[in-house]
């Protein structure tokens, strides 16, 4: 980890704080702005058949988000931090709205076939979230 990453954590006061830091000051070395190489890889094994869902923890702005998006998935991620959500919508062009639960804001494309909810991962209420073929 770099030093301005350990610089932030020590100043966090709390894990929200730390992550919202890191994203507004754009230092996110775990970010990739390709889709995971072994995925691509290994992708002639997933069973594309419709419909199918996936769902992505800890998304932030992946760019697997619109990559299972793009072959026909509805995808599902759970992100802390507004900043990146916003950001994927505003990159990948896709027109996007908002709605509120008591647990999260929920970011949907204008099909509904990306729902990316922002929320701490422990408050997630997995039956609003459904059931899912890959995760």
């Amino acid at each position: 980890m770099s030093a301005e990453v350990y610089s932030v954590l020590d100043k966090s006061k709390d894990s929200y704080s730390f992550w919202k830091k890191l994203w507004s000051s754009n230092l996110t070395p775990w970010h990739q702005k390709e889709v995971c190489p072994f995925l691509l890889k290994n992708s002639s094994n997933l069973n594309f058949a419709s419909p199918k869902r996936v769902f992505i923890p800890f998304c932030g702005k992946a760019a697997e988000l619109k990559w299972f998006y793009d072959q026909g998935f509805e995808v599902v991620g759970v992100e802390l931090i507004p900043i990146p959500v916003e950001n994927f919508f505003k990159e990948q062009n896709l027109t996007f709205k908002i709605r509120e639960l008591p647990w999260a804001k929920v970011y949907e494309s204008s099909d509904q076939r990306i729902k990316i909810y922002v929320a701490d991962i422990f408050s997630v209420e997995p039956e609003e979230l459904g059931k899912f073929d890959i995760f």
